[in-house]
């Protein structure tokens, strides 16, 4: 793949091209349950395309392909921010939400 080939992809390197290459075969709905699973999902920052452009593409670049469908397949709340390349961002919005959500008495 040449140097404009990536760039339409958004891909830097032949590592990110064969990382896509190798996750093609991924289930489509694992970034959609991964939002989800981490209270994330309809956050308003997923309706900046950019924004929601640049997780989904660190999300098929991702190496940890078979962690993170035995994480969604668990019990565990927490364990995706050990492997996940989007933690970070998907725990500001998370708790973000949960702010948004939580009623303050009067």
């Amino acid at each position: 793949m040449d140097a404009s080939m990536r760039a339409d992809l958004g891909l830097q390197t032949e590592i990110e091209v064969a990382a896509l290459a190798r996750n093609a075969w991924r289930d489509p709905g694992q970034f959609r349950r991964m939002l989800e699973r981490v209270g994330a999902s309809g956050h308003p920052f997923l309706a900046n395309r950019a924004f929601r452009r640049e997780l989904e593409r660190s999300c098929a670049l991702c190496t940890a392909t078979r962690t993170c469908r035995r994480w969604l397949a668990s019990a565990d709340r927490d364990g995706y921010r050990t492997f996940c390349p989007n933690a970070a961002e998907l725990s500001a919005m998370a708790t973000e939400r949960q702010e948004t959500q939580t009623t303050i008495p009067g």
